[in-house]
């Protein structure tokens, strides 16, 4: 279970006895790994203490604390993301383990425009466009540092650069082996010569619809396909797949 695994990490307890802890309805081990799938999540999308401190209810110091225990927990992602961000930024976009691009023409012609433009006026506007409450702010102020308006906002669309290409490569790479699964599973139903049809992709989930009297074959050739796919993509990382045979897709 990988949210309790960074749980563990995080926390430094140990895996079998925080399971344990868990089946046994254990509270405090619960919110344990309820903070590591959120900081999960969020981590990988850029989000900062401020936010966590928000989802948690929980003090800024506490978030603070919870942000750096995950990202010392897996220093090779934070290494990665930290990659990933600055190749976005230095080529204008980012892709996916199949070279699939995502590109960030919109906010580099912003940086581009904010790095030579020179009025007060000009700095203003993409400011109150922005709409950053604590840039507002700054720009309320009497004595107004203009110079230090145009870097923090340069500084925040190259963030978010960062975080939107890194993002891309993680969420883009899980569509890759998503896509490589349908493939195969299209490939196999035919060959042997079962009678169905995926009727749907989402996330990282493949709905197929086939014959009642080869449903557990089919489920067998599901499960077995999408593993061979994630190996092509992830080759040192062990995969499974819980699925569900039924009458009707259920969430």
């Amino acid at each position: 279970d990988l949210h309790s695994y960074s749980a563990t990490l995080m926390y430094n307890e140990d895996y079998d006895e925080f399971m344990a802890s868990l089946d046994e309805g254990s509270k405090e081990a619960k919110e344990k790994r309820q903070k590591a799938k959120i900081v999960s999540f969020g981590a990988l999308y850029g989000s900062k203490a401020y936010n966590f401190s928000k989802q948690l209810s929980i003090s800024m110091e506490e978030a603070q604390d919870v942000l750096s225990r995950y990202w010392s927990s897996y220093p090779l992602l934070a290494e990665a993301m930290e990659r990933y961000g600055k190749l976005s930024n230095a080529h204008g976009y980012s892709t996916t383990l199949l070279g699939r691009p995502r590109f960030f023409n919109s906010l580099k012609d912003k940086i581009k425009w904010l790095s030579v433009e020179t009025t007060e006026k000009g700095i203003l506007t993409a400011v109150e466009k922005e709409g950053s409450p604590w840039l507002l702010e700054k720009a309320e102020e009497p004595n107004v540092d203009y110079e230090f308006l145009r870097a923090a906002l340069i500084k925040k669309w190259k963030n978010s650069i960062s975080r939107q290409g890194g993002n891309h490569i993680i969420q883009g790479g899980a569509a890759d082996a998503c896509k490589q699964a349908a493939v195969n599973i299209y490939n196999m139903l035919k060959e042997k010569n079962i009678k169905g049809h995926i009727v749907g992709l989402i996330h990282d989930e493949v709905i197929v619809e086939v014959e009642d009297e080869r449903a557990e074959e089919a489920y067998e050739l599901v499960s077995k396909e999408m593993i061979k796919a994630m190996e092509r993509f992830y080759p040192f990382v062990s995969s499974e797949v819980d699925g569900t045979i039924t009458k009707h897709w259920l969430k």
